[in-house]
């Protein structure tokens, strides 16, 4: 019976060897390098609906080798894809800021506390130039909380009143946009000016020329300080002191 099996598989292995290598019955045309393996096939019959995509995937057979007709027959794979549209977006609703009432310029000057509605300006900036201005306007002034600067055309007094009124009004606009009095800051060609026409008392005028906009440290010293110089001989007879009682230390 043994000699009978191994009769059998020599016949196949002479078989064949004499027919050699056999194509495959499935056409292969080489996938080349510079291409994906993956192709990929979407029926385009409607526009509406989705609709399933067939993969088909094949490996990368060399082009010197015979297609297998076991392992390498195309497989078709079947997917679907939904694409779901975006939300719609939402309008951004900025929150409402209240607007602040409008302070008198001279409220850390003379502590004049007359406060206006911020629909009140006509009013407000009338206030400041007749009862406090007069006729002295300030050529060359700032914002309270930016950093705007005006200056006048002219040194008239049309040119004068035209600009302060001009800043008057900008600084109303960041009232009706919450900003306070409290966070004024210091305008200090106006404090010059009011000091100039006598409008302020010079101890008024000392004390916000020392205004900061940030916290300032201790043991600062003002601008144009000096440290007081001694005297050299008593810097001589101090360092014959140290000297003579570093010698007895050591003795």
């Amino acid at each position: 019976m043994s000699d009978l099996a191994a009769d059998i598989n020599g016949f196949i292995s002479q078989h064949y060897a004499r027919r050699g290598p056999q194509p495959s019955q499935h056409a292969f045309t080489p996938t080349p390098g510079h291409y994906a393996a993956s192709l990929i096939f979407s029926d385009e019959a409607t526009n509406t609906i989705p609709t399933p995509t067939q993969s088909v995937s094949m490996s990368n057979a060399s082009s010197e080798t015979y297609m297998s007709s076991c392992f390498d027959m195309p497989t078709a794979q079947t997917s679907s894809a939904y694409i779901e549209s975006p939300p719609a977006s939402i309008p951004y609703q900025q929150a409402l800021v209240p607007s602040s009432p409008l302070v008198c310029e001279f409220v850390r000057y003379t502590g004049c506390n007359v406060a206006f509605g911020p629909n009140d300006e006509a009013g407000w900036i009338e206030h400041n130039v007749n009862f406090h201005l007069g006729d002295a306007f300030p050529a060359v002034c700032v914002c309270w909380f930016c950093d705007r600067k005006f200056k006048a055309s002219s040194k008239s007094r049309a040119g004068t009143e035209a600009c302060y009124r001009e800043r008057m009004h900008h600084i109303a606009k960041h009232f009706r946009k919450g900003v306070t009095g409290r966070q004024m800051r210091p305008d200090f060609f106006f404090l010059d000016h009011a000091h100039k026409y006598g409008l302020i008392d010079e101890d008024t005028f000392q004390r916000e020329a020392m205004q900061h906009e940030v916290t300032q440290l201790s043991g600062l010293h003002p601008a144009g300080w000096r440290p007081e110089r001694r005297p050299v001989q008593d810097q001589i007879e101090s360092s014959r002191s140290r000297h003579r009682a570093s010698q007895r230390y050591y003795r």
